[in-house]
């Protein structure tokens, strides 16, 4: 009698392990997935870094024809920017001239 009392509870139990057995494995697919996603350019690429002594006072930023896209699939959000900024001068940036700002390295 007291084995057969046991059986719902080990069933219960069973369960309860199953459950978290699949939970475990979705996580694992998750991690696998990650692996296979594009991985984005280094923080600092040493070919592109500005010299030691900008900004300055003395130089400028000139950005001529510039077009950034979101991904290469996609058709480009800014298409052929060029502007200048002297020295000294304040500027604002919005929007999207922020990822041009950020991926312009790359």
């Amino acid at each position: 009698m007291s084995v057969l009392s046991q059986i719902p509870r080990r069933l219960s139990h069973q369960h309860r392990v199953a459950a978290q057995l699949e939970l475990d494995f979705n996580s694992v697919e998750r991690v696998m997935e990650y692996l296979d996603v594009p991985q984005e350019a280094p923080p600092i690429i040493k070919e592109f870094r500005p010299p030691a002594y900008w900004p300055s006072s003395s130089g400028e930023l000139v950005v001529d024809g510039l077009s950034v896209q979101y991904a290469p699939h996609l058709s480009p959000a800014l298409k052929n920017v060029s502007f200048t900024v002297r020295p000294s001068e304040k500027i604002g940036v919005v929007s999207n001239l922020v990822l041009c700002a950020i991926k312009l390295g790359d």
